[in-house]
């Protein structure tokens, strides 16, 4: 198949762009030079002090979370809650190879990594990490494609263009009257549905690995349960401490909405004659951050760096943002980059056109079938 790549950070550690960008050598050449720039700078080696801060905010977060629990409910689930979003970055950074990486000690070392993946995934954050790496890598190698991308495929419940229903009515059949309701409100359901149900999905997928008999990993979410249900019992005010916690985690789903929200989607032949470099930028949004909120966004804020270059570590992903830009630009690809608050707005409205047009789909349907 073209366009994928040889593993989460591969394309930019083997230097190899995939064989469909033959068909287009200048941006091709151009890419591999700033490879090999990236490189030659040393861009592609992880920092143990960045993620040794980390661990250290991520302690201190949740040792807030403990002390102020009884006193400050309301102040303690906005702690837990970031302490969750922090886990999920370092997760995410994990499955790129950018953490653990070297050959000694053991925080840091390559050969204790699923152990560390499990620690901090499944543990802390609730969710299998080895499993999300799987469905991330292919995420990276099929970045929107209808049906195929699994992490930007929420069809029957977010219709993010109106060629998705097509392609999942050909494949499942009409859609519910249920499901018609809820693609028709979409852009009032998206953001309650994204801070509050977000972690319970998450949650619910797990059952999964016991099915598998995958129990040391289940034991992983069972315990991030647990700590949960710890935290809410030492709290004076159990519903104020769980709804915000909830809600402040919840976020970080509404984060990775926002690199592909309104970004075009692809079929399989469009892909192929875009070639991978071309799809990639296309369908990716950045977040624009300042100094006060770059540690928010964990990274997330970088998508069009990141997916370019997955195997760059984080902390470097701003380094090479001007030649990023340099380059879409040499190439006339968009470089979108807007406010937290201006991507949630055009995410919304995005929603809402979808959504007019979905009676309008159905009808054509059925004109079909018929």
């Amino acid at each position: 198949m073209g366009g994928e790549l040889p593993s989460l950070g591969g394309i930019a550690e083997s230097g190899q762009v995939s064989a469909e960008t033959a068909g287009i050598p200048e941006i091709a050449k151009d890419y591999h030079e700033l490879n090999r720039r990236i490189r030659r700078a040393g861009l592609l080696e992880t920092r143990d002090s960045f993620y040794l801060g980390k661990y250290g905010l991520m302690a201190a977060l949740l040792a807030g979370t403990w002390v102020l629990g009884p006193g400050a409910p309301w102040v303690a689930g906005l702690l837990f809650g970031l302490f969750i979003q922090q886990a999920a970055f370092i997760g995410h950074d994990l499955g790129h190879n950018s953490v653990m990486t070297r050959d000694r000690g053991w925080l840091f070392n390559r050969k204790y990594k699923r152990a560390g993946t499990w620690a901090i995934a499944n543990l802390c954050f609730g969710t299998d990490g080895l499993n999300w790496s799987a469905y991330h890598e292919r995420h990276h190698k099929l970045n929107l494609r209808y049906g195929k991308d699994p992490q930007n495929n929420h069809m029957p419940w977010i219709l993010y263009e109106a060629g998705e229903f097509d392609d999942y009515t050909r494949r499942h059949g009409p859609i519910t009257p249920l499901q018609r309701f809820w693609l028709r409100h979409q852009h009032l359901f998206v953001l309650p549905l994204m801070l509050a149900y977000g972690k319970f999905n998450m949650l619910v997928k797990s059952k999964k690995l016991f099915i598998r008999a995958q129990y040391f990993r289940f034991l992983g979410i069972v315990a991030h349960v647990a700590i949960w249900t710890a935290l809410i019992v030492r709290t004076d005010y159990s519903f104020g401490f769980f709804a915000i916690a909830l809600v402040t985690c919840g976020v970080l789903h509404i984060q990775i909405l926002l690199s592909h929200a309104y970004m075009p989607r692809f079929t399989e032949a469009e892909q192929h004659q875009l070639g991978w470099i071309r799809y990639q930028v296309l369908g990716t949004q950045n977040v624009e951050t300042s100094w006060y909120d770059d540690w928010f966004h964990g990274g997330l804020q970088y998508q069009i760096e990141h997916h370019l270059f997955p195997g760059v570590p984080r902390h470097n992903l701003r380094t090479i943002r001007p030649w990023v830009v340099e380059f879409c630009r040499k190439h006339g690809l968009p470089y979108r980059s807007d406010p937290f608050l201006v991507c949630i707005t055009d995410m919304v409205s995005s929603l809402y056109r979808e959504a007019r047009k979905v009676e309008y789909l159905e009808t054509r349907e059925v004109e079909v079938r018929v």
